[in-house]
């Protein structure tokens, strides 16, 4: 109520495809909030007039004309899908853990601790946040009574930060009317922290977001965790439920503070293509060498775990090809996700930027390989894009 977005499907606009500059007029003294909305891909810098860097602000109208411009810059390093459960994949019967169909680190899971009679079962989904191009299959079901019972879900951001939980929630018509979330950070402890307000659920599927990203104890933590309690008149009830589908996390990736500058660093004698970018199910790494040497190519996961060697030996001079795919690891397919993080120069390289190449600056690609040349090596930057690697 009351809330106006401002963009090409504002109505009233003289040229819709050219909103701004807006004007409206509002009634003296009445305070109005601001919120200035990036694209996909940019990020908010400050606002032009005042050098506020909030992206909220509240302006009160009086006799003179306000004039608030928003300043956007491009996001060099925007948030990526990096916990996912579609819940396609649920099977009949009564559940006691959900883990993540993506995880970009860890084991991200979902439970329903607590007591009485409430359970975890499958149900219809819905389409509303899906990602990946997931149908509307299946979605978690979450049984009353639901008052003595809270839905954990553990949420690794190793390597990540600014973390958004993102999800499509509703109900039946004698499920829990409310929900809120509470957050905790350290391992071992149970300090939960509440993050905004109750929630109301409907009975359509609606999106639902809990942003972390002014939570400093969020990033670059293996033992982030959520829960979410419920509440409203039909919590305590024996029959009814909530319906969860198409959970989310995005993040940014984190940056390394110890990272030279770019003019610090040698430059590399290697050039590295990865096309397609993204790929699935395959992929061919092509690089290029100006001298021979012993070269070893592996394939990170965000964690820093080494997921596959490539290869190890000596190689010639010039340009060499890499054919890769989805392998099976200890007996199990190599998951969806990021893969590439952290890449090394060697003392000698000179040449094309190697994080540019594995597909780091501008706009961020799955980068998936690690190459290393003989002599001394410098960390540098962290290169990849979380889902849909492998």
């Amino acid at each position: 109520m009351n809330t106006l977005v401002i963009d090409t499907d504002t109505p009233g606009l003289p040229v819709p495809g050219s909103p701004y500059p807006w004007t409206g007029a509002y009634f003296q003294g009445n305070a109005v909030t601001v919120t200035a909305l990036p694209a996909a891909g940019s990020t908010f810098v400050r606002w032009q007039e005042t050098g506020e860097t909030t992206p909220t602000i509240t302006v009160t109208p009086g006799a003179l004309l306000v004039t608030r411009t928003a300043v956007f810059a491009s996001d060099a390093n925007p948030p990526q899908l990096a916990h996912y459960w579609h819940f396609n994949n649920l099977p009949a019967g009564t559940l006691t853990s959900v883990v993540a169909d993506v995880a970009a680190v860890g084991a991200p899971t979902i439970t329903w601790p607590g007591t009485g009679a409430g359970y975890l079962d499958n149900v219809a989904g819905s389409d509303v946040n899906a990602q990946l191009g997931n149908a509307a299959g299946l979605g978690l079901r979450v049984r009353n009574p639901s008052d003595t019972r809270e839905l954990r879900i553990t949420l690794p951001t190793t390597g990540l930060t600014e973390p958004l939980l993102a999800a499509a929630v509703w109900r039946s018509s004698n499920g829990a009317q409310e929900v809120r979330l509470e957050y905790a950070t350290a391992a071992g402890t149970d300090n939960w922290l509440p993050l905004g307000g109750t929630v109301a659920i409907s009975e359509v599927p609606d999106l639902v977001n809990w942003d972390f990203a002014g939570i400093a104890a969020a990033n670059d933590n293996p033992d982030f965790r959520v829960r979410l309690l419920f509440s409203g008149t039909n919590a305590a009830g024996a029959s009814g439920n909530t319906r969860w589908d198409n959970v989310a996390l995005y993040a940014r990736l984190d940056s390394l503070s110890d990272v030279p500058d770019d003019n610090d660093l040698p430059r590399p004698a290697l050039r590295l293509a990865v096309a397609p970018n993204p790929f699935n199910p395959q992929t061919t790494l092509s690089f290029e060498l100006s001298q021979a040497g012993r070269v070893t190519l592996e394939i990170f996961d965000l964690a820093g775990r080494r997921m596959r060697t490539l290869a190890a030996g000596d190689l010639a001079a010039g340009n060499h090809a890499i054919r890769v795919g989805r392998s099976r690891r200890n007996g199990h397919a190599t998951a969806s996700g990021g893969y590439g993080p952290p890449a090394h120069r060697r003392g000698q390289l000179a040449g094309q930027d190697a994080a540019r190449a594995l597909g780091c600056g501008g706009e961020p690609k799955p980068a998936v390989a690690v190459i290393r040349p003989p002599a001394g090596e410098r960390r540098a930057h962290p290169c990849a894009s979380l889902p849909n690697a492998f």
